[in-house]
């Protein structure tokens, strides 16, 4: 249902033979900017479609930012780019509002028509405060707590992190979900990333070398990741 918009009592029209005075020119004016102003505050704050194109190309950019400016340099990471099957499979789960891992992801195609083992990041957090920026960049965060050379994780857990800089993953696909209330936090955004191929092996998420030197043969290198995009 869409909602209705406020009304403006100006008075009767005035006929063609009757000129506005200042005084009418104003005060529909005034009205115009009210209706304007109240139109572009039902578009605040809403959270982007999975399908905005520049929704899309920010979490594509910020993914492949992180993934080439990996410490150590990685020789062998691949270039994502975005993939609408993962993306739906994200809003499908998000619609669930639970922060929990999505259980279809472990079932062959159920996730996927083409991949088998999806991978997957979440995010939850007031929905004001809502960012692809701020989700993305709190995953690459647990950096911080990750041992390349002993592939050892100081926290509990650096997973996000390793699956954002997984080397074998190329695709991905975004939603952010509303939640009216999720754990403590009311009026949530429920961010969630799947990627393809996922993690499947206890190991190094890239090899540790200068850029693309580990690429396949007919890869080219594009922003310091081997890519397949002409």
């Amino acid at each position: 249902m869409k909602a209705a918009l406020p009304l403006c009592a100006v008075g009767a029209a005035p006929s063609s033979s009757q000129p506005l005075t200042l005084g009418a020119v104003l005060q529909l004016w005034l009205c115009e900017l009210w209706i304007l102003l109240m139109c572009s505050g039902l578009n605040a704050g809403v959270l982007p479609h999975e399908e905005n194109v520049d929704f899309i190309n920010e979490y594509i950019t910020l993914h492949n930012e992180i993934r080439g400016s990996v410490f150590p340099g990685g020789s062998n990471l691949r270039f994502m780019t975005w993939d609408v099957a993962l993306s739906r499979t994200a809003r499908a789960w998000g619609k669930k509002c639970v922060y929990q891992r999505n259980t279809h992801l472990d079932k062959d195609h159920e996730a996927h028509p083409v991949f088998t083992v999806v991978g997957e990041n979440m995010w939850v957090g007031p929905e004001e405060e809502f960012t692809a920026s701020i989700a993305i960049k709190s995953w690459h965060e647990e950096r911080k707590s990750y041992n390349f050379h002993n592939n050892t994780c100081v926290d509990d857990d650096c997973s996000h992190y390793i699956q954002l800089v997984w080397d074998n993953s190329f695709k991905v696909g975004c939603a952010v979900t509303p939640c009216k209330r999720l754990g403590g936090i009311l009026h949530a955004a429920l961010f969630i990333c799947n990627y393809a191929p996922g993690i499947i092996l206890a190991r190094r998420p890239y090899e540790a070398g200068p850029h693309c030197s580990q690429c396949a043969p007919r890869d080219k290198c594009t922003d310091f990741l081997c890519s397949k995009v002409k």
